[in-house]
């Protein structure tokens, strides 16, 4: 995998499933040696911790979108998680590899008058090999190590996040 100096911006290439859900992919990840979960702090929120995430887009994509609408079927599209990898450098300036898929969740905030999630997470497991020391988001976010009952509590404001990391294997344990 390429890894790019600059984070990528906005959502032209943004992916969608046929609801209108965004599609967005994170990792929980775990570093190889210690074992610490890999959080990074929230663009939006300097003060709280997230797991890296961000949207699947088309290039990432086998090919084409599928449709002309910009609609994909997941299971159709292999390449989801060079967009896990790609969102888990440009936030925290981690590298490794995906060791699992730990499942798709529908996020808690739906559309006006709708049970429709405005976005729908899949989330990784991921093996971090490497801790870059300069990423593209540097300046934007703090990145930081912790046991894994220290990322649950950092969590515990976001449970869609907190249902992920604990269901990778080190909360399985």
């Amino acid at each position: 995998m390429k890894y790019s100096a600059t984070s990528r911006q906005g959502r032209q290439q943004q992916i969608y499933n046929s609801d209108g859900a965004r599609l967005v992919v994170g990792v929980v990840p775990i570093l190889a040696t210690s074992k610490q979960v890999v959080l990074v702090s929230s663009r939006t929120r300097p003060n709280e911790w997230i797991l890296p995430k961000g949207g699947w887009e088309s290039d990432e994509s086998q090919g084409s979108v599928g449709t002309e609408t910009g609609y994909v079927n997941v299971l159709q599209k292999p390449f989801i998680e060079e967009s896990a990898l790609r969102e888990a450098y440009e936030e925290s300036g981690i590298k490794g590899t995906l060791t699992c898929n730990i499942g798709t969740f529908p996020h808690t905030k739906h559309f006006p008058d709708s049970d429709i999630p405005t976005c729908e997470f899949t989330f990784f497991e991921m093996e971090v090999t490497t801790l870059c020391e300069a990423w593209p988001e540097q300046g934007e976010r703090q990145r930081g190590l912790f046991n894994f009952e220290e990322a649950s509590k950092l969590l515990s404001h976001k449970p869609l996040m907190l249902q992920a990391l604990l269901k990778c294997s080190e909360g399985l344990q």
